[in-house]
């Protein structure tokens, strides 16, 4: 009994003096197996291994480890390679932000911001080989790759170049990069990388560059749940995103406030991408395109809104050249400026497009569609309103199943309401989701426009705001009711 009583006593003993130790300490014992630390002067409150660089955490990671970085601004620069850039990977690790010295168990990227700039002095993030990183909960600014190259001899990707690797860039800032000629935010070349959950604005190309938010060639990335915003391709193409030679999939984003010569929200060229559930509003085209540019190929568009959008010169809300895209289930709406039209449809490099439109809404335009000679663009269910002239322009035109009248939107001008008129009056479509992942057909029959009427979770207080800026976040025209779409759907892109 007594030999059990100070076993007891020592067992007591030895767990209070575990939890007597620093915390820092004892965490560093509990995640240990692969984990590295960056503090800002190398102040990492006894986690080890220990650094002050990010760069000297990353050389010294091997395949697979976990480098996490405190709270505070990193800007050493680094050559390799003769290219200046904070950081370097050419290794597969987890680069995490959002720490702190004290607490190295949990990130919260939006409390503890993790800032990486490179002062206008190289790239912030360059990614090479086939590797398959994460980059995650980091502020990425003040890039510039003037004089870098790396893209056919045009300097591409100020905030992060990725090429060949399948990288997972997550919950990031990407913000106020410059002076690429392709891919200011992101550039991707060569990569089936994930870019899910980031804010992307205010990175602008130099006159006549191109994807000012992101540049894709050919890869087959997966871009969802992003906010790409307030970017600029000056005098180019794809202010948001730029697709070219690629097979992407572009899904529930929120593209808004982006500016370009062709495709202020987006740019597709001999893409092949399917994009889906995304919402294009408030872009600007100093040419054609304002929402939404597609020259050559046939890429999918499913569940799509495209509203209130402008351009200087032709197709307001989309612009299509040489291609032979499909639409379904699109809400068209209220977009203007240059010739009026909503949609354009006409030649590339004399290749005329053909273009078909399945169960859409087309309203709130001067002209809702023009067709230029030998084009031709095919619509089965349509819902026409407060178009000065529905269609228009010398191509061919072939209509079935039209309906006239107000499509009846919530305040968040794409959603419907129990009055639509664009209910029930849809054709088979073979969507089997609508812009929510609600499931189609409801009710009679295939709902017309992106969203499918859903009484039970029609969205009652959704409206959208203009831009705005709340603490460290930022986002534009995102529901109130914070979601993307009118419901829950991953991290918020509601206003923060």
């Amino acid at each position: 009994m007594k030999h059990r009583s100070l076993v007891a006593l020592g067992l007591f003993v030895l767990l209070n003096s575990a939890f007597l130790l620093p915390m820092s300490l004892q965490m560093a014992v509990t995640t240990g197996g692969g984990a590295h630390y960056v503090a800002p002067a190398g102040a990492c409150n006894g986690a080890t291994p220990c650094y002050a660089a990010i760069q000297a955490a990353v050389d010294a990671a091997n395949t697979g480890d976990l480098i996490k970085v405190a709270a505070g601004s990193y800007t050493d620069m680094h050559m390799r390679k003769g290219i200046s850039q904070t950081v370097y990977i050419s290794k597969t690790v987890t680069l995490q932000g959002g720490y702190v010295p004290d607490d190295w168990l949990t990130p919260a990227p939006d409390v503890n911001p993790t800032l990486l700039d490179a002062q206008g002095k190289g790239r912030v993030i360059y990614i090479t080989g086939q590797i398959e990183p994460t980059i995650a909960g980091l502020q990425i600014t003040g890039g510039n790759a003037k004089g870098l190259g790396d893209y056919w001899g045009y300097d591409a990707g100020s905030g992060m170049y990725v090429d060949g690797a399948t990288a997972t860039i997550s919950d990031n800032i990407i913000y106020s990069n410059t002076e690429a000629y392709v891919g200011v935010g992101i550039f991707l070349r060569n990569s089936d990388s994930t870019v899910t959950e980031n804010d992307i604005h205010h990175n602008t190309t130099p006159p006549g560059g191109e994807g000012g938010g992101i540049y894709v060639n050919d890869s087959a990335a997966t871009i969802s749940g992003n906010n790409i915003w307030a970017n600029k391709a000056v005098a180019g193409t794809g202010g948001g995103i730029h697709l070219s030679y690629d097979q992407s999939i572009i899904t529930d984003n929120v593209l808004s406030k982006n500016v370009a010569s062709k495709g202020g929200g987006l740019f597709l060229n001999e893409s092949l991408a399917q994009l889906e559930r995304n919402i294009i509003r408030y872009n600007h085209a100093t040419g054609a395109g304002g929402g939404l540019h597609i020259e050559g190929t046939n890429p999918k568009v499913i569940n799509t809104v495209i509203t209130d959008n402008t351009a200087d010169m032709r197709g307001a809300g989309i612009n299509l050249e040489g291609t032979q895209a499909g639409f379904f289930h699109t809400t068209l709406s209220g977009n203007s400026g240059g010739d009026g039209s909503g949609v354009y449809v006409g030649f590339d490099i004399q290749v005329a497009a053909t273009v078909t439109f399945t169960n859409t809404i087309i309203a709130g335009h001067s002209t809702g569609l023009i067709a230029e000679q030998d084009n031709s663009a095919t619509l089965n269910g349509s819902l026409w309103h407060d178009n000065g002239n529905n269609w228009n322009g010398s191509g061919a035109i072939s209509r079935q199943h039209d309906h006239f009248g107000d499509p009846i939107f919530a305040p968040d001008g794409y959603h419907l309401t129990e009055a639509s008129n664009a209910r029930d009056k849809g054709v088979e479509s073979g969507i089997t989701v609508d812009i929510d992942q609600d499931a189609r057909p409801l009710g009679d029959g295939y709902d017309l426009g992106a969203d499918e009427f859903n009484k039970a979770t029609v969205p009652k207080d959704v409206l959208y705001l203009p831009l705005a800026i709340h603490t460290n976040r930022y986002t534009a025209y995102s529901p109130v009711s914070h979601s993307l779409h009118g419901k829950s759907k991953g991290r918020s892109h509601s206003l923060r």
